[in-house]
């Protein structure tokens, strides 16, 4: 007892003996051991938005926020919060010298807020910022280059959205929006993945000429879309693109497109297909569902169509396919249509011969058009084949022969006449023609001649004896001291020992 009594007088003690907990009271009013609340001077806590963690809360208010008060942080001019009561909000362009640029992460998220008026100082839409809010509708200025991932995603109410500038979208900025009709997007100059992702009401988006790309979900589950006119630019249409939307009637695929992603347009309502896209490949999935597909084009350049590509499940409607010539192979089920009574394939027509289609490997699930459907082959296109000797008429995909073989017969450049084959002689060389040039001409001289040679291309001017002598004893062509000619020893000077030798040469003694 002793003991209990001495241990609970000493904690008194030190309990005594320490501001911080003296200061608080009691112990539930401490959040963390380490770390005591408190209140910076002019900051505000309460009923309000935000998830700026570290930013600081500024109360604002005036006569076009409606509701209560939105909040900023004067040192990054920042909107970090708002009162969840406010329904109207004209954000300004500046509060007192602090321009507002950013509306933070979280800013207005799972607010009342129905009307919101964006300044053009604003350059980012951040996290999430408008979130689960009961925006009607919203005009983004074109000073605002980014707006974050799910930015006005689950927002109830909201029908229409334009952004007019040049913003890049996060990942699932409109997702959830489920009453969303219209989306001006045209001047975005980069998407995130789901952007329009289960925003169900969607029937009218105008989509950026420049992107190349429709990203993984882009309308995943968008069931009022019935039509969208893929653009000149498009390059990749990917992954469950338009999963599950409606588009219907007839339904192009333009000759730009070079990938399309699996899955990319399953369920939706189109009638005839045709695909005109530089693919290799139809990929597994990609027009699963389309119970309303009749007719489908194939291009040539596609090798492969992969399992469950067209796939309906029950009940398909299709009736007409036209394969390419460079198919090699149909995966599984592909063209399953699930019709247990009857098979409603009519007609395939195949862009090679018979022989050809025999060698197409075809997976199980199949029978819709290897079973029932009346087959209609091209008929052969024959061309030249040849071997070292003959040539003769041949089917170019399966090399059925038409006719006789003949020898070749070849003609001056080392080519049969017939057939082309062989290897072409060679011309004769052709000396390159040489430029006109603008001479420029040095004088060069000896001690009997001067001659004129161009600087720039060699040119040679027939040399010509240096002329009668000036007052200055020198040649008046080409400045040529004559004396010099009378230097015979080549010492630089003409002196008696020249004439010396000069002599004993005409004497005939040298």
């Amino acid at each position: 007892m002793k003991r209990i009594l001495a241990v609970l007088t000493a904690l008194t003690m030190i309990l005594a003996l320490t501001p911080a907990f003296s200061a608080v009271g009691n112990f539930g009013d401490i959040t963390d051991i380490n770390e005591f609340p408190t209140e910076p001077e002019g900051e505000v806590e309460g009923e309000f938005s935000g998830a700026e963690d570290h930013a600081k809360r500024i109360p604002y208010t005036d006569a076009n926020i409606v509701g209560g008060s939105i909040y900023y942080d004067p040192d990054t001019g920042t909107i970090t919060g708002c009162d969840s009561g406010v329904i109207t909000c004209v954000i300004p362009r500046a509060i007192g010298d602090v321009a507002i640029t950013k509306i933070g992460d979280e800013a207005f998220k799972k607010t009342s807020l129905m009307e919101i008026t964006i300044p053009d100082s604003v350059t980012e839409i951040g996290y999430s910022a408008f979130s689960y809010s009961s925006l009607v509708e919203v005009d983004i200025p074109a000073s605002v280059k980014t707006i974050g991932d799910f930015a006005f995603s689950w927002c109830d109410v909201l029908k229409k959205v334009t952004i007019l500038g040049a913003a890049t979208l996060g990942d699932g900025v409109f997702e959830y929006s489920k009453k969303l009709e219209e989306a001006d997007i045209s001047n975005v100059v980069g998407m995130g993945k789901y952007v329009f992702e289960y925003c169900e009401s969607l029937t009218n988006v105008k989509y950026p000429q420049a992107l190349d790309v429709i990203p993984n979900s882009t309308f995943y589950e968008c069931k009022s879309l019935t039509k969208f006119v893929i653009s000149k630019n498009v390059k990749k249409i990917a992954s469950m693109a338009f999963y599950n939307c409606k588009l219907r009637g007839d339904y192009v695929i333009p000759e730009n497109v070079t990938e399309i992603g699996v899955r990319s347009f399953s369920g939706n309502n189109i009638e005839t297909l045709t695909i005109k896209a530089k693919v290799k490949s139809i990929p597994k999935n990609a027009f699963e569902n389309n119970k309303t597909l009749k007719s489908v084009v194939i291009p040539e350049g596609v090798l492969s169509i992969e399992e469950y590509a067209f796939n309906s499940g029950y009940d398909g409607a299709l009736k007409t396919v036209y394969l390419p010539s460079t198919l090699n192979s149909i995966g599984l089920y592909a063209f399953y249509l699930g019709r247990e009574d009857k098979y409603v394939i009519s007609d395939v027509y195949f862009g090679g011969c018979k022989t050809k289609w025999q060698n197409v490997i075809i997976a199980n699930g199949n029978d819709d058009i290897t079973v029932k459907a009346n087959f209609h082959f091209a008929s052969h296109e024959y061309i030249y084949l040849y071997d070292d000797t003959y040539h003769w008429l041949g089917c170019e995909y399966c090399g059925t022969g038409k006719g006789t073989k003949s020898q070749h017969r070849f003609g001056e450049n080392g080519l049969c006449l017939i057939c082309g084959y062989g290897t072409p002689e060679p011309d004769e060389p052709i000396e390159p023609e040489k430029p006109e040039c603008d001479h420029d001409f040095e004088i060069k001289y000896d001690r009997d001649n001067h001659w004129k040679i161009c600087s720039v291309c060699g040119l040679v001017v027939a040399p010509e004896p240096h002329s009668e002598p000036d007052s200055s004893g020198n040649c008046t062509e080409c400045g040529f001291e004559l004396k010099q000619r009378y230097d015979v020893n080549k010492d630089g000077k003409v002196s008696s020992l020249d004439a010396v030798i000069i002599l004993r040469a005409l004497a005939g003694l040298d």
